[in-house]
């Protein structure tokens, strides 16, 4: 089964560098969004004149259940209520997600400890192969323009915004190009004719600024 964007966000975050490099905080945050836009493919949610519309059945993922339970108090509301939820319940998303993958055997860790004393867990990806599919798919359509396909878009979406273009695109070159189709993307009617999509992207980008601004 292919992973979903929460299952390829991390894979990518954690391989193929040894010394993972990327913003926990912002990767956190990039965790709940990717949860919205896999409910928005499932008709769980989706926004209207910039409200949150949430259809509160379950799906039957643990983790997608927990940000619908979440979110639902918010359903009929702006999409600035969002944004002051995520910051204080992504963290919990997060290990969760990291716990299931953990359990699927998709990632494993060790203990890094000085003295006996717990430090931190050491990531590392198990199924690397189930990454080739959207890495040559994301180069198809981010480094050599080809037709975009809405999936991998939405994907490719969450993976600039978490800052993971340095672990997916090898090459100064080929990350240079993705940036730039992402960025010529953004303006284009294909990106707009999603737009719960397009407006759970600017929500995200809301939050990260946000947050990038209290911690300076």
């Amino acid at each position: 089964m292919e992973p979903d964007y929460r299952e390829l966000l991390i894979m990518h975050a954690y391989y193929p560098r040894k010394v993972p490099f990327f913003n926990q905080t912002g990767m956190r945050t990039v965790m709940f969004y990717a949860c919205l836009f896999e409910l928005s493919a499932t008709g769980h949610i989706h926004v209207a004149d910039d409200r949150l519309m949430v259809n509160g059945r379950e799906t039957g993922d643990h983790v997608l259940d927990r940000v619908l339970e979440l979110v639902t108090p918010l359903s009929g509301a702006k999409l600035s209520r969002l944004q002051l939820l995520v910051p204080n319940k992504s963290a919990a998303v997060y290990r969760k997600q990291m716990e299931t993958m953990t359990e699927r055997n998709y990632i494993t860790y060790d203990e890094v400890s000085f003295l006996f004393w717990p430090l931190y867990r050491k990531y590392r990806v198990v199924k690397q192969d189930l990454l080739k599919p959207s890495l040559r798919e994301l180069e198809r359509m981010l480094v050599y323009g080809r037709k975009p396909v809405r999936e991998k878009w939405n994907f490719a979406l969450l993976a600039l915004e978490a800052g993971l273009f340095r672990n997916i695109f090898t090459s100064a070159e080929s990350r240079k190009s993705a940036r730039k189709r992402g960025r010529e993307m953004l303006k284009s009617d294909f990106h707009n004719e999603n737009p719960t999509i397009a407006l759970l992207h600017k929500s995200m980008r809301r939050t990260l600024t946000a947050q990038k601004a209290s911690s300076s």
